[in-house]
């Protein structure tokens, strides 16, 4: 796994407090948001994305692979954020039961435009 903290410098294998400590920076008003990447995927389409977007609150989205295999969620606080991310990044499946997750739509990458643009 790869870490991509929007002001900080990609993190290889990092640990769940190394996670933590990103997701409170963010938290404190130090960035938006932090990517994880599956490095087993060439391509990068597997990953999670997680961003604070109110008070306590986080959107939280991955991807499987593809572009229809899309989906975020919030959750309300920052340690709920951590633990889906760190469920996700043990390869189970225990992060997903629990949450309403919806499909996210993104403009492909032959250039479509997003539906009303």
């Amino acid at each position: 796994m790869t870490a991509f903290p929007e002001l900080e410098q990609p993190l290889d294998h990092p640990t769940a407090s190394e996670l933590l400590e990103i997701l409170e920076d963010i938290d404190a008003g130090n960035g938006s948001f932090l990517i994880v990447e599956q490095s087993s995927d060439p391509s990068g389409q597997t990953y999670m994305q997680l961003m604070r977007v109110e008070e306590g609150q986080w959107l939280v989205e991955y991807r499987d692979g593809r572009s229809d295999r899309h989906y975020a969620t919030v959750v309300p606080q920052l340690s709920a954020a951590h633990g889906l991310l760190v469920r996700w990044m043990s390869g189970s499946r225990s992060w997903q039961p629990d949450l309403l997750w919806w499909p996210v739509s993104v403009p492909s990458e032959a250039g479509e435009s997003l539906p009303g643009a």
